[in-house]
């Protein structure tokens, strides 16, 4: 390879590398079914992006939610509320709080136990059962900035010229 080709691959890695940024992170969360209030059982599940992955005690207004929906077993009319990812409720778990509000239970809050290390993995994970008959998945996702995929496509056509170059 000559000089001129190494300076052309060295400088199409570095255009590549400019301007990756932090990939925002989705959390989806399914409730397949929680404990009794007061004769009700709740479900339902809600989405959201955070700017990183969350491993503080942090609160998501529900106008900041891509999604939630509630379920009642009484057929009564429900909404979400706010929802809060806690650290603090349980040593070595991380808790979501799924708010619901329905007529019979208007501030309700159903907690979710999650490994701690599920908050900043990938992948799909199963709530910890605590003699409780609540179950819940959790699903975490990178979602790139617009600017990573950019800078992806920019680097890609660089290599792209420079293949075109050598061949010529």
């Amino acid at each position: 390879m000559t000089p001129s080709c190494r300076a052309t691959l060295m400088a199409a890695l570095l255009i590549s590398a400019v301007g990756v940024a932090q990939a925002q992170v989705r959390y989806d969360l399914a409730i397949d079914s929680s404990f009794d209030f007061n004769g009700e059982m709740v479900s339902g599940s809600f989405s959201l992006v955070a700017p990183d992955y969350v491993t503080t005690r942090t609160s998501f207004p529900v106008g900041s939610l891509l999604s939630c929906e509630v379920v009642s077993s009484l057929g009564d009319l429900a909404s979400c509320r706010d929802q809060e990812f806690l650290f603090d409720v349980s040593p070595g778990y991380g808790t979501v709080s799924f708010g619901v509000m329905t007529p019979s239970n208007p501030t309700t809050s159903v907690y979710y136990y999650f490994n701690f290390v599920d908050f900043s993995t990938p992948g799909v994970h199963m709530s910890q059962i605590f003699g409780a008959t609540q179950f819940a998945t959790m699903t975490v996702t990178v979602v790139p900035e617009p600017a990573t995929a950019a800078s992806l496509l920019a680097g890609l056509a660089v290599l792209a010229g420079l293949r075109r170059r050598l061949r010529a």
